[in-house]
């Protein structure tokens, strides 16, 4: 007889040690809940800062020390990019200055422009975008403010509109300096910006750009860009839209990325990773847990005629977010605004930043008062009491009924005495009848009537408020 095998025991197992196992298992499983699980992407960014943003609301998704202090390095040139496409014209030619190229270190990121040289503004900025050229974004910003200085003044202001408000730039390209800084969250919504703006992101989804000759270099060149998730970089991604790269010694790796999928665009911004490959690896990460694990939630309220829409993590019910009407403000035209915020408990911090968003809900403008006039068409009611009313003809009908009875009744007390009452009898109830159908004919009439003039009120009122709702727009 051969051994049984261990697989042949399991089967021989009593139920109640069966049912043992089966909790035993469930058990070990509750351990790594799916929302434990998905906390350990936070542990898996290598990046001492990041934040992960939708890119049409500006919600944050996941973050860590978003709002830290942190060297830009070259992804400042997302902000020189940005001012030079709103404020100049990229068919305009720039004379690069003696300033914007000595003021280069040497070991700085360039593509060897040289004083005099003219290059178009578009060209400059595949320059700046691709190859990171420092001597290229300090040309931008004298050609768009003058001087440097006046360009740092003008991203300081432009970062505050965007409501950037722990950044301050003293440069064009990012070059380290005491007073040159920003956070994760401020640089995605430079980024937020920056991407609506198509030209921007022809030139920073670009691989490969050429530079034909110019007044001072006969050869052409070549600006190739350093983003390895392009589709044809070393890390192609799905979606991607672009972004810009940055290193010096003091910020150390930091990059910003913006890829679209399924209609929802994210953000990412990346700072201080220990090295290019790993803000790369952490920007597949991050973008990757934003596409997967979220989904759409409208928020809407009968008494706004407004709705808002959130992101919300796959592993949390709607039921758990916590909405917080403000006061509500009466509107010059009428209507109703409040102002509601949406959050979560801190425990769900790991699956997703619990501050969701902020929203305003606007009631419907109100009619105006209608109008008497407005209510009561003349015609429209001189032509319903105008109608023949039943009145008339019963009167008119009685009258003959009368007239006809009484000859009747001469002529049947000639009769004998029995088909006298006999026909008495009858002429008694045929005139009941014809009273009972004057009565309901009347009662028909008035009813009728009486819905003809709700129906003429009815589309008065309409009339006027879509009168109303034409004059507001």
């Amino acid at each position: 007889m051969s051994k049984p095998t261990a697989l042949t025991r399991f089967w021989q197992l009593r139920p109640v040690s069966g049912l043992l196992i089966v909790l035993l298992l469930c058990q070990i499983l509750l351990l790594f809940p799916a929302g434990q699980a998905q906390a350990a992407i936070a542990d898996d960014v290598q990046s001492q800062a990041f934040v992960l943003m939708d890119g049409h609301t500006g919600q944050v998704l996941l973050q860590r020390d978003m709002h830290g202090i942190r060297k830009p390095a070259s992804t400042t040139k997302i902000m020189t990019a940005l001012l030079a496409l709103e404020k100049g014209d990229t068919a305009d030619p720039v004379t690069v200055s003696k300033t914007a190229v000595s003021t280069v270190p040497r070991d700085a990121s360039s593509v060897g422009l040289m004083p005099g040289e003219i290059i178009p503004l578009e060209k400059l900025l595949y320059a700046v975008m691709l190859e990171s050229a420092n001597e290229g974004a300090n040309a931008v910003a004298e050609y768009v403010s003058g001087t440097i200085e006046d360009f740092a003044a003008l991203m300081n202001q432009r970062a505050k509109e965007l409501g950037a408000k722990n950044t301050h730039f003293s440069n064009a390209n990012g070059l380290n300096s005491d007073d040159h800084y920003t956070t994760a969250y401020d640089m995605a919504l430079i980024m937020k910006k920056a991407i609506e703006d198509q030209r921007f992101l022809t030139i920073c989804s670009a691989y490969q750009h050429f530079l034909d000759p110019t007044n001072l270099q006969k050869e052409r060149r070549i600006f190739n860009n350093k983003n390895r998730l392009l589709p044809q970089g070393a890390m192609p991604y799905e979606g991607i839209l672009g972004g810009k790269t940055g290193y010096t010694t003091a910020s150390q790796n930091t990059l910003v990325e913006a890829a679209c999928r399924d209609g929802r665009t994210l953000i990412c911004v990346v700072f201080q990773a220990p090295s290019s490959l790993a803000s790369f690896q952490d920007t597949v990460t991050l973008l990757n847990y934003g596409f997967d694990n979220f989904r759409s939630v409208t928020y809407a309220d009968s008494e706004y005629e407004d709705s808002y829409t959130y992101l919300l993590h796959n592993d949390i019910s709607s039921d758990q977010v916590n909405v917080l009407y403000g006061e509500p403000v009466e509107n010059e035209d009428g209507s109703t605004s409040v102002g509601v915020s949406f959050n979560l408990p801190t425990a769900n911090a790991d699956l997703m930043y619990p501050e969701i968003s902020d929203a305003t809900l606007t009631s419907p403008i109100p009619p105006p008062p209608p109008e008497k006039a407005a209510l009561f068409s003349t015609a429209g009611v001189s032509s319903l009491l105008s109608e023949t009313p039943p009145l008339s003809w019963i009167v008119g009908l009685f009258s003959f009924l009368a007239l006809v009875v009484g000859k009747l009744l001469g002529l049947v007390n000639l009769l004998p005495a029995g088909l006298a009452f006999i026909i008495k009898l009858l002429l008694s109830v045929f005139s009941a009848l014809l009273v009972l159908a004057c009565f309901f004919r009347t009662r028909r009439w008035l009813r009728r009537r009486k819905r003809l003039l709700q129906k003429q009120k009815m589309e008065a009122k309409r009339r006027a408020y879509r009168e109303q709702q034409s004059y507001w727009g």
